[in-house]
């Protein structure tokens, strides 16, 4: 499934993909960037920021993008073709140098070195390059230069990732011979458990639910009132929350 979101890990738009030979593909594009294309339709020309990680970046997609005022970014493989030549040589980077390139269609590739050597593209960052700490091999922190490209992605990048792991704290899909099971259960998961609802109620709520109780909650709502009857004192009994251990782990709902 591919899947559009927030920072905050809203997914607000998802496409089942069913093989090359469902129409995914767009004339002229890859199957990554019409991904990108499909999942943006809805967006373009309103001055939107996407980020996406680098299998979907290339630099035709961010051309493409920029054309229709929906600024982006993210990072790309080394490999990819139209990648700009005469960089600086990795082995002649210290941690914290980048070299750049801007093309005819104002796309900026950058390649900056931290522990490793990354690989960045995009249609609307200038070469501005904020200071961020890291920490050295004998353990003391210093402070290296950065492009303002990869401090964006770090902050912006990763709502998918964040759905997937709320996802996974208490969600119902299981394993199944039949593909609509995870499919049917997996979208339940992600509308009530992450994006329409826990999401918003903990923007919008006075007073912040864990998430197990916010479940609870609901659950409780949707249940018929007779069978409330004995659910109170089994779920006090049975689904204890989240605590911290010892050495600050979560424990597991028993």
């Amino acid at each position: 499934m591919w899947v559009r979101a927030d920072s905050d890990g809203y997914m607000n738009r998802f496409e089942v993909y069913q093989g090359k030979e469902t129409g995914t593909g767009r004339e002229g594009f890859g199957l990554g960037e019409s991904v990108v294309l499909n999942l943006c339709e809805d967006i373009l020309g309103k001055g939107h920021k996407v980020f996406f990680d680098n299998y979907l970046t290339s630099l035709p997609i961010l051309a493409h993008l920029r054309r229709n005022k929906t600024w982006s970014s993210g990072p790309i493989r080394s490999n990819r073709k139209g990648l700009p030549a005469g960089l600086t040589d990795e082995k002649d980077l210290n941690r914290g140098d980048f070299d750049l390139r801007v093309s005819n269609d104002d796309i900026t590739f950058f390649k900056w070195m931290d522990v490793k050597c990354v690989h960045v593209a995009s249609n609307f960052h200038s070469t501005k390059s904020p200071v961020v700490n890291r920490t050295q091999k004998d353990g003391t922190r210093a402070e290296i230069q950065c492009p303002q490209v990869i401090f964006d992605y770090n902050v912006f990048m990763g709502g998918v990732d964040k759905a997937d792991m709320l996802c996974g704290l208490y969600g119902v899909s299981r394993k199944s011979k039949k593909w609509w099971h995870r499919m049917f259960l997996g979208l339940i998961d992600r509308t009530l458990v992450n994006l329409n609802a826990f999401i918003v109620h903990s923007k919008l709520a006075r007073e912040k639910l864990l998430l197990l109780n916010f479940l609870r909650s609901v659950h409780l709502v949707w249940l018929p009132s007779q069978s409330h009857q004995g659910w109170e004192d089994h779920w006090h009994l049975h689904a204890h929350l989240l605590s911290q251990g010892k050495r600050g782990e979560r424990t597991r709902v028993q």
